[in-house]
């Protein structure tokens, strides 16, 4: 789970920092590197891009600090470098796009999927206390969402930019102005078609999900991994609201029960249903990784083959259903998510896969 540094603390270390003491400057960089991935993950929906981009963004505060004017706050520093660099990040592999096919209109149509920054919920004491100033370094829970950063990425990028700067980090408009080099006209134009946007996709989701800690979204989850285990599509349906989405990357969306069923079936086909699960939280959502087993020379080993983060919501009268599946196989977002299971013995390996729905 990523923790975001309390106010006061980062204050005290980016005023020493200014004075040169380089602790200071060490301590602010490692404190301040999980809200800037966070935010260049939010702008560029790749988590390996994200980390990248926040790379630079951390030498651009590095020599923010030192330039920083007396009335810059590191809240103004960390947006101005985050967004810098993750908007240079994303012309650069529009450029390149456009070269590898000859044409830049091509090159807009290839961006990255949209994977889920696996940090868990941000403590509810350090929002409120991060919140209560000007400026906000973090936002809330929902705005941390799988499903706000696939709607945030329908808007043009300057456009992402601006509404991230301006609606949800709390920057003001002279700041915004001065990370996006835009008029206040341009501004004023870019921000109204970007909230229109959200408000109207946001519309179409559910209002109140069900957090991960919620008893019915556990017990949902855990009838989920049972349908998955048994290859069961019809117990699997039954979980699934009416108007239910699954959505894999590079694949497409496929809605309501029976389109949903009959992709996964594809997958119980090709060998990809899962021996093991285990319940996770996946930026602020519930989730399941799936395991598959291998027998190796040193035993029986458990390796994750794919995770499902999953939005449960209160259906009309008082049911309970999954109204959206996001399928993550990234195998680099594996690890963030769970290590390997560890090698067993192949006789206490035996004994376990019997009685559990966890490796």
């Amino acid at each position: 789970m990523t923790h975001f540094e309390p106010v006061d603390r980062l204050q005290d270390d980016f005023v020493l920092a200014k004075q040169g003491d380089r602790p200071s400057l060490d301590r602010l960089l490692e404190r301040l590197r999980p809200q800037v991935v966070t935010t260049c993950y939010r702008l560029l929906g790749n988590l390996e891009d994200a980390e990248d981009a926040a790379q630079e963004a951390l030498i651009g505060i590095v020599e923010g600090v030192a330039a920083a004017e007396p009335e810059e706050t590191w809240q103004a520093l960390v947006h101005r470098c985050s967004v810098t660099a993750s908007l240079e990040a994303i012309h650069v592999a529009s450029r390149q796009q456009a070269g590898d096919n000859g044409a830049a209109e091509h090159g807009a149509s290839a961006r990255p999927a949209v994977e889920p920054l696996l940090t868990g919920k941000t403590p509810l004491a350090d929002i409120d206390r991060i919140e209560a100033t000007p400026l906000r370094s973090v936002a809330t829970y929902e705005s941390l969402s799988l499903v706000f950063v696939n709607v945030l990425h329908l808007l043009a990028p300057e456009t992402r930019a601006l509404f991230l700067l301006r609606d949800i980090l709390g920057a003001n408009e002279a700041q915004a102005a001065s990370v996006l080099q835009l008029s206040a006209e341009q501004m004023q134009e870019h921000l109204a078609f970007a909230r229109k946007t959200i408000h109207a996709a946001q519309s179409k989701l559910p209002r109140h999900p069900l957090r991960p800690s919620h008893p019915m979204a556990v017990r949902i989850m855990r009838r989920l991994a049972r349908a998955l285990i048994r290859t069961n599509p019809v117990q699997l349906t039954a979980l699934l609201d009416q108007q239910a989405a699954l959505v894999i990357p590079a694949i497409g969306s496929f809605h309501g029960p029976e389109a949903i069923a009959m992709q996964f079936n594809r997958l119980f086909e090709v060998g990809l249903a899962p021996h093991a699960t285990t319940v996770v939280e996946i930026n602020g959502q519930s989730g399941l990784l799936c395991y598959r087993k291998r027998r190796e020379r040193s035993g029986l080993r458990y390796y994750p083959t794919l995770a499902l983060a999953l939005m449960i919501t209160r259906t009309p009268p008082a049911e309970f259903k999954i109204v959206r599946i996001d399928m993550i196989t990234d195998q680099k977002v594996m690890r963030k998510l769970g290590k390997l299971v560890p090698y067993r013995k192949p006789a206490a390996s035996a004994a376990g896969s019997n009685g559990t729905n966890q490796p």
